[in-house]
């Protein structure tokens, strides 16, 4: 049962049975061993997964082991309501800024040093690519619709909703609801997640958190002024 993710508790409590989690995402889960009897083994493993396009690591592998010792006797019961989550209402957004998740490649499909770019661009620390104003509302797109890599966009300085998903998997899964500042964006996606920036002033960076295109370069830079 999902109960939190990256941003704290969920606003209700959502059964699965598997989860989907990518590199820079958070998730509190409750896992319920009623039923098992002592010397009952149960694994969490890291399933085969055949929908991240050309970019597959290790799989199908056992992550921890659980092993039922003993009975015990547990009344507890989930509750219905986890928290307050206040929906943010797209209509009041005063700005949509696009951002193309784009990957350059040489002929073969052969991966090049800085391939990996955001609106046709990378990483650079002297330079400021967007200006948002404090308390400002916005809605972000991350448009993923060309591209065959799985990029995991991460938002420092702030936390958002995701609002919208169209393409790939088509609609907005159980581990998304409540408060994120990681979002995945599927090879044929387009996500969009709208922002209730904070008083706060200052530079801050968002980029995939897949480590290999950050470090290639897949970040900007905004300022919160």
């Amino acid at each position: 049962i999902i109960i939190g993710n990256d941003g704290g508790l969920l606003k209700n409590p959502s059964p699965v049975k598997n989860i989907l989690l990518a590199p820079g995402e958070r998730l509190d889960v409750l896992v319920n061993f009623a039923g098992l009897t002592a010397g009952t083994e149960v694994f969490l493993e890291s399933k085969v997964f055949n929908d991240a396009g050309n970019a597959q690591g290790k799989q199908g592998f056992k992550i921890l082991k659980f092993k039922i010792t003993q009975t015990v006797s547990d009344s507890f019961i989930v509750p219905v309501s986890l928290s307050s989550v206040n929906t943010i209402s797209p209509a009041s957004s005063s700005k949509t800024r696009n951002f193309i998740l784009n990957a350059m490649q040489m002929s073969g499909g052969m991966n090049i040093s800085g391939i990996h770019r955001i609106n046709g661009k990378t990483y650079d620390k002297n330079r400021i690519d967007e200006k948002v104003s404090a308390n400002a509302t916005e809605i972000w797109i991350f448009d993923n619709s060309k591209g065959d890599e799985p990029h995991p966009m991460h938002l420092h300085g702030v936390h958002f909703q995701v609002w919208e998903r169209s393409g790939g998997r088509g609609q907005l899964i159980a581990s998304e609801s409540g408060w994120k500042d990681t979002v995945l964006v599927m090879p044929g996606e387009i996500v969009k997640i709208i922002i209730l920036f904070a008083t706060l002033t200052g530079v801050f960076v968002f980029h995939c958190h897949n480590l290999e295109h950050e470090d290639d370069g897949m970040m900007l830079q905004y300022q919160l002024t």
